[in-house]
């Protein structure tokens, strides 16, 4: 596996570029010191997920999918895949989830870089977690897969303190997730409080906006 961080952080200084935006511009919108954002340009350092999230609002691009492309040779047999999960979350095809989960974990048992291997890992501890809640309602053990998978990238999460931290798109779905575990489980108040937060917390342009949207609407509804 190769990766080219001068070829995405070009990318990325040209999207700036085209936004009319300098670097201090972007460091007065976001917060992250301009070293840094010369540093990401400039192909000298690994960018963290939590940075790319910061600039994917100010940018109207989702840079950590962006950033993948760089990071993975076969990204659109990964890509197709996400896709497929995603189709079948939101139709509740739960039932023929195995299948993208075997898949899954023959990427993982192929993937040696750290950073792509967490992501893998999150989406295959998410899509068990999906089976365990929807297919054979086995509700503990699908928020403990969840909070297994969200911990990875962010080690100082708990249902007490998340209001606190800042989500990825990949963070936020299984935050969502979790909140829905806690709807099976009778918990209505958790349930709303955390669709309300992750409503609050991401941009329009955010791929979770209308998936929000949609599920706080039925939970107002219900």
């Amino acid at each position: 596996m190769y990766m080219s961080l001068f070829s995405f952080g070009k990318e990325l200084r040209d999207m700036r570029i085209k936004l009319g935006l300098t670097q201090n511009d972007v460091s007065t919108l976001t917060g992250i010191n301009t070293d840094t954002l010369r540093r990401i340009e400039g192909g000298k350092v690994m960018p963290k997920f939590e940075t790319l999230s910061y600039l994917s609002a100010i940018y109207k691009h989702d840079l950590n999918t962006l950033f993948l492309k760089y990071r993975f040779n076969d990204f659109d047999s990964l890509y197709e895949l996400k896709n497929k999960l995603e189709s079948k979350f939101d139709r509740d095809e739960f039932y023929t989830l195995n299948t993208e989960l075997k898949e899954l974990n023959s990427l993982i048992r192929n993937i040696h870089n750290s950073y792509f291997k967490d992501y893998l890992t999150q989406l295959t501890l998410l899509t068990d977690a999906v089976i365990l809640y929807k297919d054979e309602d086995k509700y503990k053990e699908a928020i403990e897969r969840l909070i297994k998978a969200i911990i990875i990238t962010l080690p100082t999460f708990d249902l007490d303190n998340y209001k606190s931290l800042v989500y990825s798109p990949m963070e936020m779905r299984i935050l969502m997730n979790i909140a829905f575990v806690l709807n099976k489980m009778n918990n209505d108040s958790m349930y709303l409080e955390i669709l309300e937060f992750c409503i609050k917390s991401v941009d329009e342009v955010n791929e979770m906006y209308p998936k929000l949207c949609y599920n706080l609407a039925g939970a107002y509804t219900r």
